[in-house]
């Protein structure tokens, strides 16, 4: 499976792509803002998309998952280190295909990323 990994905190991506690749995913991207994640996802077509909530840019981490999903119909797993109300809210209107904590341990990340994608190819069988 091809993902692409879009977060603000160096740090994170770093062990982010390590932990996938771990697995056996190839992480065919990394990126930092809004630009670069829009920009590798039109040029490498992954099969998923792990995106920060609070990435750097003009476009909200919600209105780029909105986008993904309309244009490009690839599953987004949305990262955040926030659990308040407000977010919680707009991580449900926002429809991912999984949420987890930028400091998630290799088991959730693994079972998050494999559910995720399960279920969007079961959606895309039944249409």
């Amino acid at each position: 499976m091809d993902i692409l990994i879009s977060v603000s905190d160096i740090l994170v991506l770093l062990e982010m792509k390590n932990a996938l690749a771990r697995k056996g995913y190839n992480v065919v991207g990394l990126a930092v803002n809004d630009d670069e994640t829009l920009k590798y996802i039109e040029e490498l077509r992954p099969d998923l998309v792990m995106l920060d909530l609070e990435l750097e840019g003009e476009v909200s981490g919600l209105d780029l998952t909105q986008y993904i999903n309309d244009v490009y119909h690839i599953p987004v797993v949305h990262l955040t280190f926030k659990n308040d109300q407000e977010t919680v809210k707009a991580i449900i209107e926002g429809k991912p295909y999984g949420v987890l904590s930028k400091y998630c341990d290799d088991i959730q990340l693994y079972l998050t990323v494999e559910l995720a994608y399960h279920q969007f190819t079961e959606e895309m069988m039944m249409l």
